[in-house]
């Protein structure tokens, strides 16, 4: 265990001026007191992107059909999503945990992806829950294994991800309540929707 300010105190003791690094500085006191080091380790380190679809598709949020996350799933497994390039390039292990898609698993199923479905697809929200608590602790239960995979793994760092088409409407929503963004700043276009969808995914938000 480390207090912040032992951290704050160690940072401006090095040959700069003091806070200069700005948000970097910030990143690394939340490091060192999440590792308990005065120089964490920042390697080796893993990203888990959990891959699910979303049914508040169907409300007509986004410009892309849902079939474009399985076409997603196949791209990053094999290593040619923009994803995939960063992870590699930078060092970075990445594991693919698919936890919702309404496609079929991945056959044969490369070593850093794994099929662990909670259910085929959210519900729609804008007319039901998503998701049951039930769902919820089964995915809940996911991310923990994962964790503590990449724990046993040794991994120093680990990011969590998600992708799946109409994702930033159940963001957008998540945004809402927990930070008490307004609609307006919580809702933006996602990946290429014109003025007409944008609105409706406000609308359906």
């Amino acid at each position: 265990m480390i207090e912040r300010e032992t951290v704050a105190a160690y940072l401006d003791s090095l040959a700069k001026p003091r806070g200069s690094l700005g948000r970097l500085e910030r990143i690394a006191a939340d490091l060192a007191v999440a590792q308990g080091a005065l120089k964490p380790q920042t390697r080796p380190r893993r990203i888990v992107l959990f891959a699910a679809d979303h049914g508040v598709v169907a409300a007509g949020v986004t410009a892309w059909p849902s079939t474009v996350t399985q076409l997603m799933i196949g791209t990053i497994a094999a290593g040619r999503a923009a994803s995939s390039v960063l992870a590699r390039e930078t060092g970075t292990d990445l594991r693919l945990i698919d936890v919702g898609s309404l496609g079929e698993p991945l056959a044969p199923a490369p070593p850093t992806y794994r099929r662990a479905l909670v259910r085929a697809g959210s519900g729609n929200l804008a007319v039901e829950p998503a998701l049951s608590l039930a769902d919820l602790e089964a995915a809940w239960t996911i991310g923990i294994e994962e964790a503590d995979a990449a724990a046993m793994d040794g991994m120093r760092v680990i990011l969590a991800g998600e992708m799946g088409i109409g994702n930033t409407t159940p963001s957008a929503c998540l945004a809402m309540l927990l930070a008490g963004l307004p609609v307006e700043v919580a809702v933006g276009p996602g990946a290429g929707s014109d003025a007409a969808v944008v609105a409706r995914k406000r609308e359906v938000v």
